[in-house]
């Protein structure tokens, strides 16, 4: 079996109060998400995280290649 990934995971009140954030997507698969997510879908970790951070006055950098992108308008 393929052992455990190593992340760190932390809850929306620990990242809310975050200066700056950079979110990175690539790839093809994130495209749906990703134009979800910049269309304000809440249901959306990511955008709950995203919304968060600006609401407390910090800075969300989103840093997506062409092949995620590709839904957005």
């Amino acid at each position: 079996p393929k052992p455990p990934a190593d992340r760190i995971s932390l809850s929306i009140l620990a990242l809310q109060n975050s200066s700056n954030c950079l979110i990175l997507a690539t790839g093809a698969a994130k495209a749906t998400i990703i134009a979800n997510a910049l269309a304000g879908d809440m249901t959306l970790p990511i955008t709950q995280v995203a919304t968060a951070i600006e609401a407390h006055g910090g800075h969300v950098t989103w840093l997506i290649d062409k092949a995620a992108a590709k839904q957005l308008a």
